[in-house]
């Protein structure tokens, strides 16, 4: 007979009320990542993330290529441009034949929040409905929107939004920037209709109960969780605890919750990445 566990919420820290626990058996949070939720003060909730072992990641980064795969292209897409380059008579194709960014810029941006939309799912066990940057209309581009967010569909009583940065050498002002677009945004989320549109052809009954969610947004009491998440060098958490100062005189940010995750050289990892991952998708057109 199987046992459910009991989880003690009066032994959660307030990381674990606002987004869930750092997930225990996932493929690569858990091999890859651990975690540490710092105390919490009255201005500053932060959750620090850290490479297990050195060279942890890159040694897993095949895991990191499936995301950025599934992220950018679905199946049906990856299926199409195979039958229109192989029909062009090209057999190793660039980031843009593929619907990937070739921009530094974009690349950092999407990869910062692909590991944040895959760890916030982790970990809140909330589904990502829409894989937004696949309908980017220009790949080189940071999309607008919310970078992820993510919607309790049972009873529409929680959301998840979080804002992804990589710093290679992160100072005060990225810590600045994502406060002032919680500041914004007022807290709520602002691509809502966005994933109605998107979800309607599949699920209708879904896309009518999320506008009418972004209606009532503003007068309904729904738990409404924020997040930044700060990708950069071994230096990303001690930035958040200098200046993270969000939750002073500030309602929208009071569930605001700072992610930091540090590692060596973040923007080799970046780059690396999405050269393999257009290499994987080439390699697949050709059977290998």
């Amino acid at each position: 007979m199987s046992v459910e566990k009991v989880i003690d919420k009066s032994k959660q820290s307030k990381q674990e009320k606002l987004i869930g626990r750092h997930p225990a058996d996932h493929v690569f949070f858990s091999k890859c990542i651990a975690c540490e939720d710092l105390p919490t003060i009255s201005t500053k909730i932060h959750r620090k993330l850290t490479e297990l072992d050195k060279h942890k990641i890159i040694c897993n980064i095949d895991l990191i290529i499936d995301y950025i795969i599934r992220h950018h292209l679905s199946y049906d897409d990856i299926e199409r441009k195979r039958k229109i380059l192989k029909g062009m008579g090209l057999e190793r194709c660039s980031e843009k034949d593929w619907n990937l960014p070739s921009s530094d810029k974009t690349q950092k941006a999407n990869f910062a929040e692909i590991l944040l939309s895959e760890y916030l799912t982790s970990c809140s066990n909330l589904p990502l409905l829409v894989y937004r940057l696949r309908y980017n209309p220009n790949i080189d581009q940071s999309m607008k929107g919310d970078d992820v967010l993510l919607i309790e569909v049972n009873d529409f009583k929680k959301i998840i939004i979080g804002e992804a940065k990589l710093r290679t050498n992160p100072d005060k002002s990225v810590i600045e920037e994502i406060i002032k677009g919680v500041d914004n945004k007022k807290g709520l989320p602002i691509s809502l209709s966005f994933i109605a549109n998107i979800v309607q052809n599949e699920n209708k009954k879904l896309a009518e109960n999320i506008e009418r969610l972004n209606s009532a947004i503003s007068t309904e009491k729904i738990n409404i969780v924020n997040v930044g998440f700060l990708l950069g060098n071994l230096n990303a958490s001690n930035c958040i605890e200098l200046y993270d100062d969000s939750h002073i005189d500030n309602p929208y940010n009071y569930n605001l919750l700072f992610i930091s995750l540090g590692i060596d050289h973040p923007e080799n990892l970046v780059t690396e990445s999405f050269k393999l991952a257009v290499k994987t998708l080439n390699n697949q057109e050709n059977g290998k």
